[in-house]
This record gives structure tokens, sequence and C-alpha cells, in this order.
């Protein structure tokens, strides 16, 4: 999937990772979209701490625990 995205012009300011268990992609997003605002969603609470741990030394993930298909996404912050 993320090597389709170099086919693609995009900067996207909010990526939503749903179902994004440990966040191997999720962390892959941060790294290829810097300035984006990345959310990565995951039903299990454990899954979304090992998320946010892999991504640190970029900056922080944020994770939301929450099913998806009953959820509404958090609106982007102004900046």
């Amino acid at each position: 999937m993320l090597e389709r995205l170099d086919y693609i012009n995009l900067q996207p300011a909010v990526i939503a990772d749903v179902g994004c268990g440990t966040g191997l992609i999720t962390a892959m997003l941060l790294k290829k979209f810097r300035k984006a605002r990345v959310i990565g969603l995951e039903l299990a609470p454990a899954m979304v701490a090992r998320a946010r741990k892999r991504a640190p030394w970029l900056r922080a993930l944020h994770g939301v625990v929450a099913e998806a298909e009953a959820c509404r996404l958090p609106t982007p912050l102004a900046t």
C-alpha cells in the first residue's frame, strides 16, 4: 500500500490508520507524511499502547481505542 502512495501527489493534513494493530504501518505513515496528524485507531488498548511505543522517535502518535464502525474520528486541531 505504501508504495502505491508514491504515485499519488498528496500531502494530507490528517491520516487515520483504522485497525492499526501494533502500529507498524502507522509508523511508516508518520515517516512518509511528516506534516500530517496521524491517528491510529484500534479496538484493543494493548495494541494502541504498543503502537504509541513504536512512534516516539518520530513524534507523538494520536492513538484512539475504539471500534471503527461505532466511532466518530476526532476533528483536526486548528494549527
